[in-house]
């Protein structure tokens, strides 16, 4: 049975018993410690995979681009005619049209549609 050391009266053959608990609390300490840095070491290695992977998948995309081979340097936009048709008409094979239809709105720092009569520089 368990009772407070103020509850024991003077002249009882009452023992005190006080349990190492420091050691365990150190214990707990060094393991909660060790536990943490597997935990960061684990996350810093995804981390470092994660980032290996979108390195050799194509990284930041920082490829030129530039149109094919004899295009004109500018050209005027027809009356229906849509950056897509410019991208499928001037890109190179092997270019992705959204990355030449980015690169088309960057060059002429076009915001929204573009309008007929429009004159485009082409990425060269």
């Amino acid at each position: 049975m368990a009772i407070r050391r103020e509850d024991l009266t003077p002249g009882t053959d009452a023992a005190v018993l006080s349990f190492p608990t420091g050691l365990a609390r150190r214990r707990a300490a060094r393991q909660m410690r060790v536990v943490y840095l597997r935990r960061r070491m684990a996350l810093a290695g995804i981390f470092v995979l994660v980032v290996a992977g979108w390195l050799v998948a194509g990284g930041v995309g920082n490829s030129v681009i530039a149109s094919r081979d004899g295009s004109p340097s500018r050209i005027t936009l027809q009356s229906g005619q849509t950056l897509w048709d410019v991208a499928d008409r001037y890109a190179p094979a092997g270019i992705d049209p959204r990355a030449y239809v980015d690169a088309l709105l960057r060059m002429n720092n076009i915001e929204g549609a573009p309008q007929s009569g429009q004159r485009l520089r082409l990425p060269r």
